[in-house]
């Protein structure tokens, strides 16, 4: 009897460590490094020396330097927001009109943020690795528990969420840095050049928000864009919540490609007439532009870290910035409030050689 039960348990445990086994082993491989080698990019991430970690130049460099391809640089800028980063939840809850914009070396130097934070972070990261990278803007499911404050408005159409398109070997991979956290801590021992020995963990992040399948990432996703899907076939807007197969399509052989390119060659795209009617056309939503419009052409509301100061001459500069801006396709909106910032700029400084 005791036998019997004995083989019994010994099954039962087997069936255990095998769902145990399968479970761990589908989060592991929802995407496509092979396990040994994010590990061990992983443990590039985890041990970045924290004299490089709050300066986003040293960090750019450190990172770059220590990998070897745009898969591995693409990943291990991912890694870094799961490993070191945190949401700032009180950064949500703020006013419209108290929200200051961060800078992405203030992002890098105070280690938190929010989607878009974080979103315009990794685009920089990547932009200084000469890898091309797109900022999405688009919704996610909110549950009942977790409504965000454009739901309680019955803003259904505004974003609520921002992630990123990274292009690797000519392919658009999906990546969203925001929702990443740290799957499970590896124990790693070492020997130092004197012979000294130590123990230490290696964080090993959670790989299925980095170059995940359509069908999974936009699961509880939908873009106001239909070229950040990156697919040939565009389900509507409407659907986009819907299992595949209840979804109805929008566009069969839409050129996400070159629409893609375009987004990717206009750091403005946002304030775009053509951005804008095409995502209006498609997902109806809201223009969330505007707020940040203005703070991009008013620095002194950005916030700074001591690594990004205001220059004092930073008025010449940014007028040169503003004139420029004035050469790019921006909606008529955003046209005339440059028009008016612009001549405000040269009515002071006509004041200033007077004086």
């Amino acid at each position: 009897m005791i036998f019997l039960m004995n083989r019994y348990f010994t099954k039962i445990n087997l069936l255990f460590f095998a769902l145990f086994f399968i479970i761990i082993h589908s989060k592991i491989k929802a995407h496509k490094i092979p396990l040994n080698q994010q590990v061990y990019l992983d443990s590039i991430v985890t041990y970045i020396p924290k004299m490089y970690l709050k300066n986003l130049d040293s960090l750019h460099t450190y990172l770059h330097n220590q990998t070897t391809n745009d898969y591995e640089r693409a990943y291990v800028f991912y890694a870094l927001f799961a490993i070191h980063y945190r949401y700032d939840v009180a950064r949500t809850k703020l006013k419209k009109k108290y929200i200051k914009e961060y800078t992405p070396y203030y992002t890098a130097h105070t280690k938190k943020g929010v989607c878009r934070d974080f979103a315009m972070v990794y685009k920089e990261l990547c932009s200084r690795s000469n890898i091309p990278c797109v900022f999405v803007v688009g919704r996610v499911k909110t549950n009942l528990f977790g409504v965000d404050k454009e739901f309680a408005r019955f803003n259904f159409f505004s974003p609520n969420h921002a992630w990123n398109l990274v292009n690797i070997d000519s392919t658009w991979a999906y990546v969203d840095v925001t929702w990443t956290s740290v799957n499970r801590e590896i124990k790693n021992s070492y020997t130092l050049p004197n012979g000294k020995k130590g123990k230490s963990k290696i964080k090993v992040v959670e790989g299925k928000y980095f170059d995940d399948s359509f069908e999974n990432f936009y699961r509880k996703r939908k873009a106001i864009h239909p070229a950040f899907y990156a697919q040939d076939t565009v389900f509507t807007y409407k659907s986009g919540f819907k299992k595949i197969n209840k979804r109805k399509v929008y566009d069969e052989n839409y050129d996400f490609k070159n629409e893609l390119q375009k987004l990717y060659e206009n750091p403005f795209y946002l304030y775009s007439p053509t951005f804008n009617h095409i995502g209006h056309k498609y997902s109806k939503y809201k223009d969330s532009g505007t707020l940040n419009f203005h703070i991009l052409c008013s620095p002194q509301k950005l916030k700074r870290s001591p690594l990004d100061p205001l220059k004092k001459d930073y008025q010449q500069e940014h007028y040169e910035f503003l004139k420029s801006l004035q050469q790019k396709e921006l909606d008529i909106f955003y046209k005339s409030y440059l028009f008016q910032i612009t001549k405000q700029y040269e009515e002071k400084n006509a004041k200033l050689i007077q004086k």
